[in-house]
């Protein structure tokens, strides 16, 4: 999942969970501004009936069940509200003394009394249609208030009730709101996340952007810091700083391996001539000729390796000519295969060149283009061991691709990308070849240079095939044989 993904998503859970949290804690109080606004009413109502109906002057429960009440004219909101409450009287066993107002039925059972609760709600059926009507409910939520008085001898309990349904409707119409609102509210905080954290981090876009246009070859390069201050600015800079530390590494094994180079070759040759010489002495037996043999084959190597070395180094530093002209790609291909065919001979493996063409012209360093394809198909060869490395040559519109197949020990599919890094081996104990890791450097480097690519494809302990792409110009031609 993206950073901005996740960002989004914290912003607009963080922002969900304090949203119902406010919504919940403002609900709760709105829940109890209401009813406390309704209590009020109750005990108004209340203490208004035992003031002037009347009952306080009774004497008896005979007297309070002939007893009619009346109330004084109301208007406006107290009449609205007088329309719809009760006054119900009970004894201490819950038995009906007297009731207020008998055109309204606020029928409930008998266990939905109680004394012990000052204020509460009853919920019940009622055949009241003057106020389910008006609301649309088949049930009645009525708010009580018990309150106890003295009538002589006797304790009795009053409950004055009022239906709160209006009341109720209102959270509730509260509550769908909030759902609703939170449903929107939730797709609008996620893309509006989504658009001022993409705004966020295009900085860092930016960044991963520049970083991935600097080539190997470009390492001199350096993003540019616009504000120090901010997170962007300190992440740019250790950026930077990175990029001169890798510099300064890779610099200075380019002038160690140019160095050292340099310091062997001409050690090397003169040793190498020496040698020569004296292996051509009358006076050496047999024995002596043989180990002089091996030592200037061993100095050999180790020329060839110092001119590999000097090759690469150049090749990085961007100091060796590079003088690209339209050359016969069949004659260095031919070339090469003459020179490595005594060595497949040597190793009694198959090895073959197969084309359709004696002619393709392209354009390109012709010493260069000799040492790459010298080197991958010397390798293909030097890392087979029966079986046969075969070099096909093919074109594609406007590509060359030579193919140099062979059925060597393979390369392990996570080793791919590694084999063109220098001084990189395959595992030696998957084969005994000796080798420096330099030779598919530099023809990585080389086909670089001329614009082309190498593809690999292997199946380890199988085969392996190296797919070197060339470009060519339109205007060349291919001669068939």
């Amino acid at each position: 999942m993206k950073i901005r993904t996740r960002l989004t998503l914290y912003f607009t859970v963080s922002f969900t969970i304090v949203y119902i949290i406010f919504a919940i804690g403002y609900a709760f109080y709105l829940k109890k501004v209401i009813l406390s606004f309704v209590d009020k009413q109750l005990l108004m109502t209340n203490e208004g009936v035992l003031k002037f109906s009347g009952i306080s002057d009774l004497k008896s429960i005979e007297e309070l069940k002939s007893f009619t009440f009346s109330m004084p004219n109301l208007k406006g909101a107290d009449k609205e509200f007088y329309k719809y409450f009760d006054f119900i009287i009970y004894d201490k066993n819950k038995n009906l003394i007297k009731k207020m107002r008998d055109e309204i039925d606020y029928s409930f059972e008998k266990d939905q009394v109680k004394f012990n609760m000052e204020y509460y709600n009853i919920v019940v059926d009622s055949n009241n249609t003057i106020f389910t009507n008006m609301t649309g409910d088949t049930y009645l939520i009525l708010r009580a208030k018990i309150n106890q008085f003295k009538l002589g001898n006797d304790t009795l309990y009053v409950m004055t009730i009022l239906p709160i349904n209006y009341e109720m409707h209102y959270m509730i119409t509260f509550r769908n709101r909030f759902l609703s609102g939170l449903l929107v509210t939730i797709i609008i905080l996620f893309f509006t996340g989504i658009f001022f954290i993409s705004i966020m981090l295009s900085s860092i876009n930016k960044i991963t952007r520049n970083i991935n246009t600097i080539s190997p070859h470009e390492l001199d390069k350096r993003l540019i810091v616009k504000n120090k201050s901010d997170e962007i600015g300190t992440l740019t800079i250790a950026i930077n700083g990175l990029f001169d530390r890798i510099e300064r590494a890779l610099n200075l094994e380019k002038q160690f391996v140019s160095d050292v180079s340099h310091e062997f070759k001409t050690p090397l040759t003169g040793l190498r001539l020496s040698l020569e010489r004296l292996v051509n002495s009358p006076n050496l037996n047999d024995e002596e000729s043989y180990q002089l043999g091996l030592s200037i084959e061993s100095l050999y190597s180790m020329d060839f390796l110092v001119k590999k070395l000097l090759y690469l180094s150049k090749l990085e530093e961007g100091n060796y000519p590079f003088h690209p002209e339209k050359v016969n790609l069949i004659e260095i291909l031919e070339k090469v295969y003459n020179n490595l065919i005594i060595i497949a001979d040597d190793k009694k493996i198959s090895f073959k060149m197969s084309h359709e063409m004696n002619e393709i012209l392209i354009n390109a360093d012709d010493e260069l283009l000799y040492i790459a394809l010298y080197n991958i198909v010397e390798n293909a060869i030097k890392y087979t061991d029966h079986g046969a490395v075969l070099i096909l040559l093919n074109t594609y519109h406007n590509r060359i691709v030579i193919s140099v197949e062979d059925t060597g020990i393979g390369i392990l599919n996570d080793k791919l990308d590694d084999i063109f890094e220098k001084f990189y081996r395959i595992d030696t104990s998957r084969s005994k070849t000796q080798g420096y890791g330099i030779g598919l450097s530099i023809s990585k480097r080389i086909i670089d240079l001329h614009n082309g690519k190498i593809v690999i494809e292997s199946i380890p302990s199988l085969k392996t095939c190296f797919n070197i792409e060339l470009p060519v110009d339109e205007s060349n031609k291919y001669i068939s044989q």
